[in-house]
């Protein structure tokens, strides 16, 4: 079997993932299920993507790896055509936190699923609000660094949550334990802002109060 190289943010993505069954929505290139059947963590997973050429790259790394046998491929809007899947952890990464929300909103499998496994490339307080207000619990809210960017990773499950001001903007997991990536992470977005309301004439009023919280953290 061939060996599989997996960046930081997928590293994240995948150590999250429990469940014997997996589906990677908006698969793209497969790395992040192909790496979770290579290492056995998954004996099953689900490729999907709204695109069939696009899931012809996850096919052709299925295949590299000689997969198949352990392997199904899914063209499909999000999760529309998941009926009557087992449960699973669901992974949905490297789309934008408005079409993450849709995904999540138009699925039928909620209640199949055991965790999902996010990585909104944008509207990361969108995605948290949204999660807190259907009846989820974010229980890792962590940044990652790979390639000199960072990434919001958030895994969460069913139940009833709450957040504080600070973990609806950066975070529940860096709040509480300060990881290397989320300290330099506040370094460089620290002195992003400073540059901003230095400079700029004017400053809305989120940027603002994003700054706020960021000296206050």
């Amino acid at each position: 079997m061939t060996n599989i190289e997996v960046g930081a943010r997928l590293k994240a993505i995948t150590s999250l993932v429990t469940m014997s069954t997996v589906i990677d929505v908006g698969a793209d290139h497969g790395k992040a299920a192909c790496d979770l059947l290579v290492s056995n963590v998954a004996n099953k997973a689900y490729f999907t993507d709204i695109s069939s050429k696009s899931l012809e790259k996850s096919q052709k790394l299925v295949n590299e790896l000689g997969l198949n046998d352990r392997a199904e491929f899914v063209v499909c809007d999000g999760l529309k055509k998941f009926d009557n899947v087992e449960s699973c952890d669901v992974i949905i990464a490297g789309m934008g936190g408005e079409e993450i929300i849709k995904i999540l909103s138009e699925s039928k499998i909620n209640d199949k699923v055991n965790a999902f496994i996010l990585q909104p490339q944008k509207n990361v307080q969108k995605v948290r609000t949204y999660l807190v207000n259907s009846g989820s619990k974010i229980v890792k809210d962590f940044v990652v660094k790979d390639d000199k960017q960072f990434y919001f990773v958030i895994k969460a499950v069913r139940g009833e949550d709450k957040l504080t001001e600070l973990e609806l903007y950066f975070g529940r997991t860096n709040i509480e334990e300060r990881p290397k990536d989320f300290l330099e992470y506040l370094d460089m977005q620290r002195k992003l802002f400073d540059d901003v309301v230095k400079n700029a004439k004017r400053v809305s009023s989120e940027k603002m109060k994003y700054y706020e919280l960021l000296q206050k953290i």
